[in-house]
């Protein structure tokens, strides 16, 4: 965190926040590209007939080197007895939940950097913790065929589903008091 311990030239206190507000922001990111990528999938599935759009220039921005993502929608399908089907949605949803722990642990690191500055004798071993966090290697998609219940799926990658509230929830933390004082470096 050396290069990041710039000074604010209005108050004169060390900016070492705004690099963990953005790695979560990108993390906020990452999981709106894979809950889009899911929904886009379900939506498809339910109603084949109707366009689906591509999220290739958000995979893209995101760094995400797997073209193969692109055709999620297109491969998403429902069988005769009303199961659907969404190409790697084991890897996506493992991709989502590893940028909701990186998410939670860049404000755990806000927090702790927070309570620094304030000389929080607690918090004296953070750059050594930031330091040793690694994030978890991707793994690669698989292609396989899993078939799942419509109901299970509209829980998960509904409009309103799991993955939709835990978003919000999150988005809230970025825009809300959390993230909104580290951004300022105010507590």
């Amino acid at each position: 965190m050396d290069g990041s311990l710039a000074r604010d030239a209005s108050n004169q206190r060390p900016q070492v926040l705004a690099p963990l507000f953005e790695q979560a922001v990108e993390e906020l990111e990452r999981m709106r590209y894979f809950r889009d990528l899911l929904q886009l999938g379900y939506r498809h599935a339910l109603k084949p007939e109707e366009e689906t759009g591509t999220l290739r220039a958000q995979r893209v921005s995101l760094g995400i080197p797997l073209p193969e993502l692109d055709l999620v929608p297109l491969w998403s399908c429902r069988t005769p007895d009303g199961k659907l089907s969404i190409p790697f949605i084991d890897f996506l949803l493992t991709q989502f939940l590893e940028s909701l722990e990186r998410f939670r642990r860049d404000l755990r690191e806000a927090r702790r950097a927070r309570a620094m500055l304030r000389g929080n004798p607690k918090s004296s071993g953070m750059r050594r913790e930031a330091r040793a966090v690694e994030p978890a290697p991707a793994s690669l998609p698989a292609l396989e065929d899993r078939y799942l219940p419509e109901a299970m799926l509209a829980r998960l990658c509904g409009t309103n589903g799991v993955l939709s509230r835990i978003l919000r929830r999150c988005e809230n933390r970025v825009t809300g008091g959390t993230m909104a004082s580290a951004r300022t470096g105010h507590a």
